[in-house]
């Protein structure tokens, strides 16, 4: 049987109050969010995203500190507009589905440009940059461009036509 941990130190600033994590970090939250986390233990999961959020509990039954305060029910996601995942605020969180809060995702690690939605690619033994989205799990191409700001630009208008708020370009 493990042993119950005490509650993570909470230190509060104004309005404001952060949680203290493993790791050296901490989470931030609204001071009418403590009731809703004081009780728990805190600690910081890493993702291979590069995203780092606030945890209690073990598998299978772990508790995500941005659920918690949101009250999201299990169908939605839990949005970060900030893509910080460790900010939960309430004015921070947003519900959102599958596909908004992938929206709001940075571009890939893979990506060599760094620009979302954009890929060079040869033609006619020249380069252009082919501007695409993902939407409702198909991906769509825009087109074909001389420049990458111009891809980006075309990926800008159709992520904002897509996906609105949640549209992170």
């Amino acid at each position: 049987m493990r042993k119950k941990m005490a509650p993570s130190e909470i230190q509060i600033d104004g309005d404001v109050a952060y949680v203290i994590l493993t790791k050296g970090m901490r989470a931030i939250i609204d001071t009418a969010s403590i009731p809703l986390v004081q009780q728990h233990r805190w600690r910081t999961l890493s993702c291979r995203t590069g995203h780092f959020y606030a945890v209690s509990g073990q598998h299978p039954n772990v508790l995500m500190m941005h659920r918690i305060i949101s009250n999201a029910p299990p169908q939605n996601k839990v949005d970060h507009k900030d893509n910080d995942g460790l900010n939960n605020r309430r004015e921070n969180l947003r519900l959102a589905t599958h596909s908004q809060n992938n929206a709001n995702s940075r571009a890939s690690s893979r990506n060599k440009l760094g620009l979302k939605g954009v890929q060079v690619q040869q033609y006619s033994g020249s380069k252009k940059y082919r501007a695409f989205i993902q939407v409702g799990g198909r991906k769509k191409h825009i087109g074909v461009f001389e420049t990458p700001e111009e891809a980006s630009e075309a990926f800008r208008d159709a992520a904002k036509a897509a996906w609105g708020e949640f549209a992170r370009t």
